[in-house]
């Protein structure tokens, strides 16, 4: 005397979440990539800031020579204005260079996050409901076995599920009195739920 046994293959989920995986990753890395390329940006504000310390050491130069007579005084006011000028240059690229950092990481995560987050958003409801679905699905079936209610109500799920095609070629059968139209879709739901019989001794 065999007995069936009702179990959950996974494959269908398996891919599902493979796939969603697949994209979350995609995303991070586009992030990532998008970051790096706005941080690269830095080498600009850098160069600014060396450009003013520069500056700041040709002023300083210059102010050191004050005490050259007919030069001196000259020199000194020159050096002066160099060196206030140099320390507006540095301080201008030092928070051109925070900006862009602060740009790069923003921009990145928006990037990154924006698509994947959606994805999981949605996604993560839809897997923990379908988790819920089968197992009660399978529970009732290792209860009772495939009733003519629960067969009736996987029936009635297939219609909004099942793809069309199988739908309606399950649907033409019936109308020839070739098939169970019910049981034909109970089963077309069970498949696509990932749900199988198999039969032990």
């Amino acid at each position: 005397m065999t007995s069936p046994i009702w179990q959950i293959s996974d494959r269908t989920l398996r891919r599902s979440d493979a796939a969603a995986a697949a994209w979350v990753v995609t995303w991070i890395v586009v992030g990532l990539a998008v970051a790096y390329e706005i941080w690269r940006f830095t080498a600009l504000s850098d160069s600014t800031v060396n450009s003013g310390e520069a500056l700041a050491r040709a002023g300083e130069g210059l102010t050191g020579l004050a005490d050259v007579p007919v030069l001196g005084p000259r020199s000194q006011e020159l050096g002066q204005q160099l060196s206030t000028t140099a320390e507006q240059i540095v301080t201008s690229g030092q928070e051109a260079g925070a900006s862009i950092r602060g740009l790069s990481i923003l921009i990145g995560l928006a990037v990154a996050l924006i698509p994947a987050g959606s994805a999981l958003a949605l996604y993560l409801p839809y897997r923990r409901q379908r988790n819920r679905d089968t197992a009660a699905i399978v529970h009732a079936l290792r209860r009772g076995g495939l009733t003519p209610r629960l067969t009736q109500y996987l029936a009635e799920r297939a219609v909004a599920r099942v793809p069309a095609d199988i739908l309606l070629a399950t649907r033409a059968d019936a109308d020839e009195g070739l098939r169970d139209e019910a049981k034909d879709l109970a089963q077309a739901e069970l498949t696509r739920l990932g749900i199988t019989m198999s039969r032990a001794s």
